[in-house]
Protein backbone atom coordinates (compact mmCIF):
# COMPACT_ATOMS: atom_id res chain seq x y z
CA UNK A 1 0.00 0.00 0.00
CA UNK A 2 1.42 3.39 -1.01
CA UNK A 3 1.19 6.05 1.68
CA UNK A 4 0.74 9.70 0.88
CA UNK A 5 3.90 11.79 1.41
CA UNK A 6 4.37 13.34 4.83
CA UNK A 7 3.64 17.04 4.48
CA UNK A 8 5.97 19.35 6.44
CA UNK A 9 5.03 22.99 6.76
CA UNK A 10 8.13 25.20 6.97
CA UNK A 11 8.42 28.80 8.23
CA UNK A 12 11.49 30.98 8.80
CA UNK A 13 11.20 34.13 10.86
CA UNK A 14 14.08 36.00 9.18
CA UNK A 15 14.49 38.57 11.95
CA UNK A 16 14.44 36.11 14.86
CA UNK A 17 17.51 36.25 17.08
CA UNK A 18 18.91 39.47 15.62
CA UNK A 19 18.87 41.23 18.98
CA UNK A 20 20.91 38.69 20.92
CA UNK A 21 24.51 39.47 20.04
CA UNK A 22 23.98 43.26 20.16
CA UNK A 23 22.56 43.30 23.68
CA UNK A 24 18.85 43.48 22.86
CA UNK A 25 16.46 40.93 24.31
CA UNK A 26 14.23 39.92 21.42
CA UNK A 27 12.94 41.15 18.07
CA UNK A 28 9.36 41.97 19.06
CA UNK A 29 7.75 45.31 18.23
CA UNK A 30 10.31 46.43 15.66
CA UNK A 31 13.36 45.84 17.85
CA UNK A 32 15.05 44.23 14.83
CA UNK A 33 15.37 47.70 13.29
CA UNK A 34 17.45 48.87 16.25
CA UNK A 35 19.39 45.58 16.11
CA UNK A 36 20.23 46.26 12.46
CA UNK A 37 21.39 49.78 13.33
CA UNK A 38 23.75 48.20 15.88
CA UNK A 39 25.22 45.95 13.22
CA UNK A 40 23.27 42.76 13.87
CA UNK A 41 23.04 40.16 11.12
CA UNK A 42 20.25 37.71 10.36
CA UNK A 43 20.93 34.28 11.83
CA UNK A 44 17.69 32.32 11.55
CA UNK A 45 18.11 31.34 7.89
CA UNK A 46 21.65 30.15 8.61
CA UNK A 47 20.45 28.01 11.50
CA UNK A 48 17.56 26.65 9.43
CA UNK A 49 20.10 25.74 6.73
CA UNK A 50 22.09 23.86 9.37
CA UNK A 51 19.03 21.78 10.27
CA UNK A 52 18.02 21.07 6.69
CA UNK A 53 21.57 20.26 5.58
CA UNK A 54 21.83 17.71 8.37
CA UNK A 55 18.61 16.14 7.06
CA UNK A 56 19.23 16.37 3.30
CA UNK A 57 22.76 14.92 3.52
CA UNK A 58 21.58 11.90 5.50
CA UNK A 59 20.98 8.32 4.43
CA UNK A 60 17.44 8.60 5.80
CA UNK A 61 16.61 11.40 3.36
CA UNK A 62 17.95 9.44 0.40
CA UNK A 63 15.74 6.52 1.39
CA UNK A 64 12.54 8.44 2.09
CA UNK A 65 12.75 11.80 0.27
CA UNK A 66 10.16 10.74 -2.31
CA UNK A 67 7.68 10.35 0.56
CA UNK A 68 8.21 13.90 1.83
CA UNK A 69 6.71 17.20 0.65
CA UNK A 70 7.64 20.62 2.07
CA UNK A 71 4.96 23.32 1.98
CA UNK A 72 6.38 26.77 2.57
CA UNK A 73 5.83 30.46 1.78
CA UNK A 74 7.63 32.11 -1.10
CA UNK A 75 10.74 34.15 -0.49
CA UNK A 76 12.77 34.66 2.65
CA UNK A 77 10.25 32.99 4.96
CA UNK A 78 11.09 29.55 3.61
CA UNK A 79 10.89 29.13 -0.15
CA UNK A 80 14.24 30.69 -1.06
CA UNK A 81 16.20 28.39 1.25
CA UNK A 82 14.40 25.18 0.29
CA UNK A 83 14.67 25.90 -3.43
CA UNK A 84 18.44 26.25 -3.02
CA UNK A 85 18.73 22.85 -1.34
CA UNK A 86 16.30 20.28 -2.85
CA UNK A 87 14.42 19.42 -6.01
CA UNK A 88 11.50 21.80 -6.74
CA UNK A 89 9.16 18.82 -7.09
CA UNK A 90 9.53 18.27 -3.34
CA UNK A 91 8.35 21.81 -2.55
CA UNK A 92 4.92 23.41 -2.70
CA UNK A 93 5.06 27.20 -2.46
CA UNK A 94 2.42 29.35 -0.78
CA UNK A 95 2.01 32.77 -2.46
CA UNK A 96 2.50 35.80 -0.19
CA UNK A 97 0.73 39.14 -0.45
CA UNK A 98 3.93 40.90 0.60
CA UNK A 99 7.42 40.04 1.81
CA UNK A 100 7.13 41.44 5.32
CA UNK A 101 7.88 39.36 8.40
CA UNK A 102 5.46 40.56 11.05
CA UNK A 103 3.63 38.41 13.58
CA UNK A 104 0.52 38.80 11.42
CA UNK A 105 2.39 37.29 8.45
CA UNK A 106 3.50 34.31 10.55
CA UNK A 107 -0.06 33.71 11.72
CA UNK A 108 -1.42 33.98 8.20
CA UNK A 109 1.12 31.41 6.96
CA UNK A 110 0.32 29.09 9.88
CA UNK A 111 -3.37 29.23 8.96
CA UNK A 112 -2.54 28.45 5.33
CA UNK A 113 -0.38 25.47 6.37
CA UNK A 114 -3.28 24.17 8.45
CA UNK A 115 -5.59 24.45 5.45
CA UNK A 116 -3.03 22.55 3.35
CA UNK A 117 -3.25 19.65 5.80
CA UNK A 118 0.39 19.53 6.90
CA UNK A 119 1.44 16.84 9.38
CA UNK A 120 4.07 18.99 11.11
CA UNK A 121 5.05 22.66 11.25
CA UNK A 122 8.81 23.17 11.30
CA UNK A 123 9.85 26.74 12.08
CA UNK A 124 13.03 28.73 12.73
CA UNK A 125 12.59 31.38 15.40
CA UNK A 126 12.23 31.93 19.11
CA UNK A 127 9.48 32.01 21.70
CA UNK A 128 7.67 34.86 19.95
CA UNK A 129 7.45 32.85 16.73
CA UNK A 130 6.29 29.78 18.65
CA UNK A 131 3.57 31.88 20.32
CA UNK A 132 2.34 33.29 17.01
CA UNK A 133 2.06 29.84 15.40
CA UNK A 134 0.49 28.28 18.50
CA UNK A 135 -2.13 31.03 18.64
CA UNK A 136 -3.41 29.76 15.28
CA UNK A 137 -2.63 26.04 15.46
CA UNK A 138 -3.15 25.25 19.16
CA UNK A 139 -2.81 21.44 19.54
CA UNK A 140 -4.09 20.58 16.05
CA UNK A 141 -0.65 20.12 14.42
CA UNK A 142 2.68 19.23 16.09
CA UNK A 143 5.25 22.05 16.18
CA UNK A 144 9.03 21.64 15.94
CA UNK A 145 11.32 24.63 16.47
CA UNK A 146 14.80 25.28 15.12
CA UNK A 147 16.35 27.38 17.93
CA UNK A 148 17.07 30.74 16.29
CA UNK A 149 15.65 33.34 18.67
CA UNK A 150 17.09 35.28 21.57
CA UNK A 151 14.93 33.49 24.14
CA UNK A 152 13.85 29.88 23.79
CA UNK A 153 12.00 28.94 26.96
CA UNK A 154 9.38 26.76 25.27
CA UNK A 155 9.63 22.99 25.00
CA UNK A 156 9.17 22.69 21.21
CA UNK A 157 12.80 23.51 20.32
CA UNK A 158 15.64 21.16 19.54
CA UNK A 159 18.74 21.16 21.71
CA UNK A 160 20.68 22.44 18.69
CA UNK A 161 19.80 22.99 15.00
CA UNK A 162 21.46 19.71 14.03
CA UNK A 163 19.40 17.85 16.62
CA UNK A 164 16.25 19.11 14.89
CA UNK A 165 17.64 17.51 11.75
CA UNK A 166 17.88 14.23 13.63
CA UNK A 167 14.23 14.53 14.71
CA UNK A 168 13.24 15.06 11.08
CA UNK A 169 15.23 11.99 10.04
CA UNK A 170 13.25 9.87 12.47
CA UNK A 171 9.95 11.36 11.31
CA UNK A 172 10.39 10.82 7.58
CA UNK A 173 11.69 7.26 7.96
CA UNK A 174 8.89 6.23 10.31
CA UNK A 175 6.16 8.01 8.35
CA UNK A 176 7.26 6.46 5.06
CA UNK A 177 6.51 3.04 6.54
CA UNK A 178 3.42 3.59 8.69
CA UNK A 179 0.50 5.81 7.78
CA UNK A 180 0.11 8.85 10.06
CA UNK A 181 2.76 7.57 12.48
CA UNK A 182 3.94 10.68 14.27
CA UNK A 183 4.15 10.06 18.01
CA UNK A 184 4.02 13.31 19.97
CA UNK A 185 4.61 14.70 23.43
CA UNK A 186 3.22 17.75 25.23
CA UNK A 187 5.33 20.90 25.28
CA UNK A 188 4.70 24.16 27.10
CA UNK A 189 4.70 27.40 25.11
CA UNK A 190 6.41 30.00 27.30
CA UNK A 191 7.85 33.47 26.91
CA UNK A 192 9.46 36.03 29.17
CA UNK A 193 6.91 37.62 31.51
CA UNK A 194 7.45 41.30 30.74
CA UNK A 195 5.22 42.29 33.67
CA UNK A 196 7.39 40.53 36.25
CA UNK A 197 10.55 41.90 37.84
CA UNK A 198 11.77 38.31 38.16
CA UNK A 199 13.78 37.49 35.02
CA UNK A 200 13.34 33.76 35.66
CA UNK A 201 9.54 34.16 35.50
CA UNK A 202 7.85 32.99 32.29
CA UNK A 203 4.35 33.57 30.98
CA UNK A 204 2.46 30.41 30.06
CA UNK A 205 0.50 30.43 26.78
CA UNK A 206 -0.61 26.82 26.46
CA UNK A 207 0.45 23.26 25.72
CA UNK A 208 1.43 22.37 22.16
CA UNK A 209 2.16 19.02 20.57
CA UNK A 210 5.72 18.32 19.42
CA UNK A 211 7.33 15.17 17.99
CA UNK A 212 8.27 12.61 20.61
CA UNK A 213 12.06 12.93 20.92
CA UNK A 214 12.95 13.68 24.55
CA UNK A 215 16.64 13.00 23.88
CA UNK A 216 16.80 15.63 21.13
CA UNK A 217 14.42 18.37 22.34
CA UNK A 218 15.01 20.82 25.13
CA UNK A 219 12.70 20.97 28.11
CA UNK A 220 10.68 24.03 29.04
CA UNK A 221 12.45 26.55 31.23
CA UNK A 222 11.53 26.16 34.88
CA UNK A 223 11.13 29.06 37.30
CA UNK A 224 13.58 29.47 40.14
CA UNK A 225 12.26 28.35 43.52
CA UNK A 226 13.07 29.61 47.00
CA UNK A 227 15.00 26.47 47.89
CA UNK A 228 18.71 27.19 47.87
CA UNK A 229 18.20 30.97 47.89
CA UNK A 230 20.02 31.45 51.19
CA UNK A 231 23.01 29.43 49.95
CA UNK A 232 23.16 31.53 46.77
CA UNK A 233 22.89 34.77 48.77
CA UNK A 234 25.79 33.64 50.95
CA UNK A 235 27.75 32.65 47.84
CA UNK A 236 27.03 36.02 46.21
CA UNK A 237 28.25 37.93 49.24
CA UNK A 238 31.36 35.73 49.48
CA UNK A 239 32.17 36.28 45.79
CA UNK A 240 31.55 40.04 45.97
CA UNK A 241 33.96 40.41 48.90
CA UNK A 242 36.65 38.41 47.06
CA UNK A 243 36.54 40.48 43.85
CA UNK A 244 39.97 41.92 43.03
CA UNK A 245 40.78 45.55 42.19
CA UNK A 246 41.64 46.46 38.59
CA UNK A 247 40.13 43.18 37.35
CA UNK A 248 37.36 43.20 34.74
CA UNK A 249 34.28 41.16 35.66
CA UNK A 250 31.68 40.32 33.01
CA UNK A 251 28.31 39.29 34.48
CA UNK A 252 25.95 37.24 32.32
CA UNK A 253 22.15 37.54 32.52
CA UNK A 254 20.01 35.83 35.14
CA UNK A 255 18.86 35.95 38.73
CA UNK A 256 21.82 34.01 40.13
CA UNK A 257 24.47 36.37 38.75
CA UNK A 258 22.32 39.36 39.68
CA UNK A 259 22.61 38.36 43.35
CA UNK A 260 26.31 39.21 43.22
CA UNK A 261 25.58 42.57 41.63
CA UNK A 262 23.08 43.32 44.39
CA UNK A 263 25.73 42.36 46.96
CA UNK A 264 27.91 45.06 45.40
CA UNK A 265 25.09 47.56 45.84
CA UNK A 266 24.40 47.71 42.10
CA UNK A 267 20.87 47.84 40.68
CA UNK A 268 21.17 46.44 37.15
CA UNK A 269 18.74 44.53 34.96
CA UNK A 270 19.04 40.74 35.18
CA UNK A 271 18.27 40.61 31.44
CA UNK A 272 21.57 42.07 30.29
CA UNK A 273 25.33 41.51 30.35
CA UNK A 274 27.22 44.01 32.51
CA UNK A 275 30.91 44.90 32.94
CA UNK A 276 32.13 45.68 36.47
CA UNK A 277 35.49 46.97 37.70
CA UNK A 278 36.41 48.15 41.20
CA UNK A 279 32.80 47.82 42.28
CA UNK A 280 31.50 50.14 39.55
CA UNK A 281 29.56 49.38 36.38
CA UNK A 282 31.66 50.38 33.36
CA UNK A 283 29.38 48.78 30.77
CA UNK A 284 25.63 48.29 31.23
CA UNK A 285 23.60 45.90 29.06
CA UNK A 286 26.41 45.57 26.53
CA UNK A 287 26.62 43.52 23.34
CA UNK A 288 29.19 41.16 21.89
CA UNK A 289 31.35 43.85 20.26
CA UNK A 290 31.56 45.94 23.46
CA UNK A 291 32.39 42.86 25.53
CA UNK A 292 35.12 41.79 23.10
CA UNK A 293 36.63 45.30 23.18
CA UNK A 294 36.69 45.41 26.99
CA UNK A 295 38.21 41.93 27.23
CA UNK A 296 40.91 42.88 24.70
CA UNK A 297 41.86 45.95 26.77
CA UNK A 298 42.06 44.12 30.10
CA UNK A 299 44.53 41.31 30.73
CA UNK A 300 42.73 40.20 33.89
CA UNK A 301 39.14 39.23 33.25
CA UNK A 302 36.54 36.87 34.69
CA UNK A 303 33.11 35.85 33.36
CA UNK A 304 30.30 34.99 35.78
CA UNK A 305 27.35 33.04 34.37
CA UNK A 306 24.35 31.09 35.61
CA UNK A 307 22.48 28.03 34.35
CA UNK A 308 18.98 28.09 32.84
CA UNK A 309 16.61 26.14 35.07
CA UNK A 310 15.07 23.00 33.61
CA UNK A 311 17.10 23.27 30.40
CA UNK A 312 20.70 23.27 31.58
CA UNK A 313 21.91 25.83 29.05
CA UNK A 314 25.13 27.66 29.86
CA UNK A 315 25.46 29.54 26.55
CA UNK A 316 23.09 30.07 23.64
CA UNK A 317 19.79 30.83 25.37
CA UNK A 318 19.26 34.50 26.24
CA UNK A 319 22.99 35.31 26.41
CA UNK A 320 24.11 35.31 22.77
CA UNK A 321 26.30 38.34 23.58
CA UNK A 322 28.62 35.75 25.13
CA UNK A 323 29.68 34.34 21.78
CA UNK A 324 32.21 31.62 21.07
CA UNK A 325 34.77 34.33 20.28
CA UNK A 326 34.16 36.09 23.60
CA UNK A 327 34.40 32.82 25.53
CA UNK A 328 37.71 31.90 23.94
CA UNK A 329 39.13 35.39 24.51
CA UNK A 330 38.28 35.16 28.22
CA UNK A 331 39.40 31.54 28.59
CA UNK A 332 37.62 28.64 30.26
CA UNK A 333 39.77 28.88 33.38
CA UNK A 334 38.33 32.36 33.98
CA UNK A 335 34.67 31.35 33.80
CA UNK A 336 32.81 31.14 37.12
CA UNK A 337 29.47 29.27 37.01
CA UNK A 338 26.92 29.43 39.83
CA UNK A 339 23.51 27.83 40.28
CA UNK A 340 21.34 26.55 43.09
CA UNK A 341 21.65 22.89 43.99
CA UNK A 342 17.90 22.63 43.33
CA UNK A 343 18.40 23.81 39.75
CA UNK A 344 21.10 21.22 39.10
CA UNK A 345 19.00 18.44 40.59
CA UNK A 346 16.38 19.15 37.90
CA UNK A 347 18.94 18.18 35.26
CA UNK A 348 19.17 14.45 34.75
CA UNK A 349 21.90 13.86 33.79
CA UNK A 350 23.65 16.96 35.10
CA UNK A 351 24.89 18.25 31.75
CA UNK A 352 25.40 21.83 30.63
CA UNK A 353 24.54 22.63 27.01
CA UNK A 354 26.08 25.19 24.65
CA UNK A 355 24.62 26.36 21.33
CA UNK A 356 26.88 28.90 19.63
CA UNK A 357 26.21 30.55 16.26
CA UNK A 358 29.89 30.10 15.34
CA UNK A 359 32.04 27.12 16.37
CA UNK A 360 34.77 27.29 18.96
CA UNK A 361 38.28 27.23 17.50
CA UNK A 362 39.46 24.83 20.21
CA UNK A 363 37.61 22.06 22.05
CA UNK A 364 36.12 23.15 25.39
CA UNK A 365 36.81 21.24 28.60
CA UNK A 366 34.76 18.09 29.10
CA UNK A 367 33.68 19.12 32.60
CA UNK A 368 33.11 22.38 34.46
CA UNK A 369 32.58 23.19 38.12
CA UNK A 370 29.31 24.81 39.15
CA UNK A 371 29.29 26.63 42.50
CA UNK A 372 26.13 26.03 44.55
CA UNK A 373 27.28 27.62 47.82
CA UNK A 374 30.39 29.28 49.20
CA UNK A 375 31.76 25.84 50.14
CA UNK A 376 30.28 23.41 47.62
CA UNK A 377 30.68 22.77 43.90
CA UNK A 378 29.18 20.24 41.51
CA UNK A 379 31.10 18.95 38.49
CA UNK A 380 28.94 18.95 35.35
CA UNK A 381 29.67 17.62 31.88
CA UNK A 382 29.77 20.17 29.06
CA UNK A 383 27.84 19.25 25.92
CA UNK A 384 29.15 21.05 22.85
CA UNK A 385 27.65 20.39 19.42
CA UNK A 386 28.87 21.66 16.07
CA UNK A 387 27.22 21.18 12.71
CA UNK A 388 28.11 23.13 9.59
CA UNK A 389 25.38 24.12 7.09
CA UNK A 390 27.49 22.43 4.38
CA UNK A 391 27.81 19.05 6.07
CA UNK A 392 25.74 16.52 7.95
CA UNK A 393 28.58 15.86 10.40
CA UNK A 394 27.77 16.43 14.06
CA UNK A 395 30.63 16.61 16.55
CA UNK A 396 29.81 16.25 20.21
CA UNK A 397 32.16 16.96 23.08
Amino acid sequence: MKHRPIRIGFIINPIAGMGGAVGLHGTDAGIHLEAARRGASQISTQRAAMTLSFLFNSREWLQASSETLFITPEGQMGGDLLQSMIDPTQIQLIPLKNDSTTAADTKEIAQSLFEHGVDLILFAGGDGTARDIFEVIDEKIPLLGIPAGVKMRSGVFGLHPARVGEVLQRIIVTSSRIENALPTQDAEILDLDENSSDYSSSQFFGVAKTPYAPDLLQRSKSASGDSGASALDELALHYAKAMKPKRLYIFGPGGSTNRILKSLGLSLSPKGVHAIMDGHCIGEDIGEAEIAELVARNSECELIVGVIGGQGYLFGRGNQQLSSGVIEAIGWSHIYVLASAEKLLELMPTELHMDFHQPLRNPPPSFLQVHTSSSRTVVCRLIYQVASPSTSTLARN
